[in-house]
């Protein structure tokens, strides 16, 4: 295994978490990158205090690409602490790949489509999981951005103070393709068809409901290497249009999988808490559909009146910050993202 990776073992790792890190070892292969790999213990509480013991020591995520092990002794609290810490490191400049963790619940009951599909045992596809991690971690390497889709699903962009801040880090862009995406109409939710339904609807270039789902917009997804979400703060949270347009995108995802494509977001608050709406985020569309997360993949300020947010003093700060981040990430080498169990 190459000595690029640091692996910070939880104090109270059981058998099961060691034979995961095993597994993950296994699986890695060589890295010019420096790596990081976490594993956590949740106790019954739902808590494990590794990672805020490291960076207390001095850890810095700064540069590097990050994977999760995580276990818990019920089937509650695993993905709001994921969500958690890589928010926390990916804010501290942490990279991470689409599905960067493995996770490990009672019974393992989350591995049972791997079980029926390969006729293993859940420990075995537990374990293959980890071993994919590791490779995966070890050959990550973010697509090149060229291709930027952006998503506003506002009916009055002109009055949004989320759509002004991007049109500012816009002018900042250099040499990346912007096409923006106003969706104004009201969006339905997923049906939840059948994975034979959705795959008949999908191969038809198109949704059950349709509407935006039609074949220039999901080319538009599939073809365009990130996708940045204008994301105001609706109660601590994405807005319900925003997440019917997150769950519709199943009927990609179960047959063109989002492990090439990058997630950035641009969220404004009336107040706090636009870091609720980023956990979102990420738990919807890294931890579950796959998307790769740039280090400090978001930016984020707080406004409330129509044009409020052009007055303050740090906008154009904000916006040209965020806007070199993208730049940078123009300018990257290939990447290896494919998931083979």
């Amino acid at each position: 295994m190459s000595e690029n990776c640091l692996i910070e073992i939880t104090r109270q790792a059981s058998p099961l978490m060691m034979e995961m890190i095993d597994a993950f070892k296994k699986g890695y292969g060589s890295s010019s990158q420096e790596t990081f790999l976490l594993t956590l213990e949740l106790d019954e509480y739902g808590r494990d205090e590794t990672l805020y013991r490291l960076l207390r020591s001095g850890f810095n995520p700064e540069g590097k690409r990050g994977a999760i092990l995580i276990s818990s002794p019920s089937t509650l609290y695993t993905k709001s602490v994921l969500t958690e810490h890589v928010h926390l490191l990916n804010s501290m400049g942490m990279t991470f790949p689409g599905i960067p963790y493995v996770e490990a619940i009672p019974g393992l009951m989350n591995m049972r489509n791997v079980v029926h599909q390969l006729h293993i045992s859940p420990k075995e596809a537990l374990l293959r999981r980890c071993r994919d991690l590791g490779r995966r971690l070890s050959h990550y390497q973010p697509k090149p951005l060229e291709k930027l889709l952006v998503i506003h699903a506002n009916s009055k962009p002109e009055q949004s103070n989320t759509m002004a801040l991007f049109r500012r880090v816009e002018q900042y862009l250099k040499g990346i393709e912007v096409s923006v995406e106003i969706i104004r109409e009201e969006i339905q939710d997923c049906r939840g068809c059948s994975y034979k339904a959705c795959g008949y609807f999908n191969d038809t270039s198109g949704c059950f409901y349709g509407s935006v789902f039609n074949e220039a917009f999901l080319e538009k997804v599939t073809e365009y290497d990130a996708i940045l979400w204008l994301a105001p703060n609706y109660n601590d949270a994405l807005s319900a249009k925003i997440m019917a347009i997150i769950n519709r995108f199943s009927a990609l995802y179960k047959f063109s999988p989002f492990y090439d494509k990058s997630l950035y977001a641009l969220i404004v608050s009336g107040n706090s808490g636009s870091d609720s709406v980023a956990r979102q985020l990420i738990g919807a569309l890294c931890l579950n559909k796959g998307f790769s997360l740039p280090a400090k993949f978001y930016a984020h300020k707080i406004a409330n009146d129509p044009g409020e947010i052009q007055k303050h003093p740090d906008f154009d700060l904000v916006a040209r910050e965020f806007a070199d981040r993208l730049n940078r990430c123009a300018k990257q080498a290939g990447s290896i993202h494919a998931i083979n169990l």
